[in-house]
């Protein structure tokens, strides 16, 4: 946006995009006939929820990438706490096929995260959605989704 010769961008950051926490943020414009190339960085700092847990999904890799040959594309799913908050995991579903049984651990440390690690045989290029559902020790309960995507790229022999 330009206001009195200052341009300026706002755009909403969703706190499920936050994982790793506190960072920085870093936004390069490359220029075009009108206007100069410019950059600028800022800090940018995780708020706390008043009460309860924040969990947030994240699948590495992303996109997920085949294997080898035949249709395998492994990954892992990530759920981190982030508001210091113990939570249990009670429903975790894969394009809407309860999968609960898939995670050793279901007990979410305030601050900490859990993980499993999945193999997908299917054909690609394809898009899941996971969903979580949990409950803290408090009785409140949270959900968290997230979609990703299956790549038709190979990695590795």
């Amino acid at each position: 946006m330009l206001s009195d010769g200052v341009a300026s961008a706002t755009f909403p950051f969703p706190r499920a995009r936050c994982w790793r926490g506190d960072g920085i943020v870093t936004a390069v414009y490359p220029g075009d006939a009108f206007f100069s190339a410019s950059g600028d960085s800022t800090s940018v700092a995780f708020k706390r929820e008043a009460k309860g847990s924040v969990v947030v999904p994240f699948i590495t890799p992303n996109p997920v990438y085949r294997r080898g040959r035949g249709a395998n594309w492994p990954y892992y799913a990530v759920l981190t706490e982030k508001n210091g908050v113990n939570t249990t995991l009670t429903g975790f579903t894969v394009d809407g096929v309860q999968s609960l049984t898939s995670w050793s651990a279901t007990l979410i440390p305030g601050h900490r995260s859990i993980s499993a690690s999945f193999a997908a045989n299917m054909t690609a290029p394809r898009n899941r959605l996971f969903h979580f559902e949990g409950k803290d020790q408090d009785g409140t309960t949270w959900t968290a989704e997230i979609k990703f995507r299956f790549s038709t790229t190979t990695l590795g022999p």
